[in-house]
This record gives structure tokens, sequence and C-alpha cells, in this order.
């Protein structure tokens, strides 16, 4: 059976990438959209962190991408 991450994402296209880079290695990959709060600053990198920050009590095996 193959271990299950979570990718955080409501694009679409987005997952799909993902999911044809991933599956292919033993990994099932599953779209979800939990929400979380987005703080405002022009740093991505501090808007990801703090939904990580957010999230990683409500979730096992998850990454998310944000680029803007």
């Amino acid at each position: 059976m193959s271990k299950e991450i979570v990718f955080i994402t409501s694009n679409e296209n987005k997952f799909r990438e993902a999911e044809n880079l991933i599956n292919p290695l033993g990994f099932k990959l599953i779209q979800k959209n939990p929400g979380y709060p987005e703080i405002q600053t022009s740093s991505l990198e501090e808007v990801v962190r703090y939904g990580i920050k957010y999230l990683k009590d409500r979730l096992d095996i998850f990454f998310m991408e944000d680029s803007g």
C-alpha cells in the first residue's frame, strides 16, 4: 500500500503536475484545500511558514507551494 501525502492547493493544474511526478515513486498524492489564515506580507516564505505552523497539528504528511 502506498503512503499518502497531502498537497495543500486549490490549483488543479499544480496538483496534476505534482501527482504525475510523485505517484510513480510509490506515493499517493491527495489534494486538499483546508483553508488556513494567510498573513499579509510581501514574503512568500513567511506566508508558507505561517500556513505550515497552522496546519501541522491538523494534517499528517503534507506539503504546500505558493508562488504568489
